[in-house]
């Protein structure tokens, strides 16, 4: 018997240790109209999005708090940490304004319906600038609608800004998905830079609000359906564990730094 146990012990080891190497959360995101999904891999208090032809186009390193752009045309990469995240923000976020500005006054001797066409122009080039009602709030309603979507069991949910619908999402519970809890923790703070980055620098909070309620329940969206002048915008996620590639989250030899845009 004692021998027996000797040869278990081994073989289980080996076990745990080829399924702690494989551990890992593979993102796949499918806008309809679109040919192929976007991959986004996270391990290890890391994650890296990838372009449609498989190499990482973007670094976030959660363990030390940065971000990564790779552009593999130029053989660049930018790094930036969170205070140059905030700076890069607040300085694009500016230089819009500035923009609005201008094109305002420009427009100010044009025909009110020339001036219509260019504002929606404007606003379409930066959705940030677009003006919003300070009565028009956002809220975050549960729909107490339920669906099965890729055989995963989830909840509508509705954000609205006042009582205009500006996206719904399907959401399923964590423990529903394939996503481990170390790599969930990870996607938080992931989403987290980002929707806070993008609301700095246009000031829509939409997606933070949103990022916000499903990362404090332990929620994950499934499919959302976001609500434009243009039509509605299906997005298909799914999730399964998978191993990503040992150079998937490191610059490419030979590489160089990108300088930081001075605002």
């Amino acid at each position: 018997m004692k021998n027996c146990v000797k040869k278990i012990i081994p073989v289980v080891a080996g076990v745990l240790m080829v399924s702690a190497v494989q551990a890992g959360t593979r993102i796949s995101t499918q806008i309809q109209g679109q040919d192929k999904a976007q991959q986004l891999y996270v391990h290890e208090g890391k994650a890296a999005s990838l372009d449609g032809d498989g190499r990482t186009e973007f670094i976030y390193d959660g363990n030390a708090g940065e971000m990564i752009t790779l552009m593999h045309q130029e053989g660049r990469y930018m790094r930036l940490n969170n205070e140059q995240m905030q700076q890069m923000a607040g300085g694009i976020s500016k230089m819009q304004q500035q923009a609005m500005t201008q094109m305002e006054e420009q427009m100010a001797n044009m025909p009110p319906e020339q001036r219509v066409q260019m504002q929606q122009m404007m606003e379409q080039m930066m959705p940030g600038m677009a003006k919003k009602s300070p009565q028009q709030e956002i809220s975050l309603e549960a729909s107490g609608k339920t669906d099965s979507i890729n055989g995963t069991d989830c909840e509508w949910i509705a954000l609205k800004r006042g009582e205009k619908l500006v996206n719904e999402a399907c959401v399923a519970d964590l423990d529903d998905t394939a996503i481990a809890p170390a790599d969930y923790q990870t996607l938080a703070g992931f989403f987290k830079k980002m929707s806070d980055f993008t609301a700095q620098m246009s000031g829509d909070v939409d997606d933070a609000m949103l990022n916000q309620h499903l990362f404090a329940n332990n929620k994950v969206p499934v499919q959302i359906k976001e609500h434009k002048d243009t039509g509605i915008q299906v997005i298909s996620l799914t999730f399964d564990s998978q191993q990503p590639k040992a150079d998937m989250f490191d610059i490419p030899k030979g590489y160089e730094p990108e300088p930081i845009p001075d605002f």
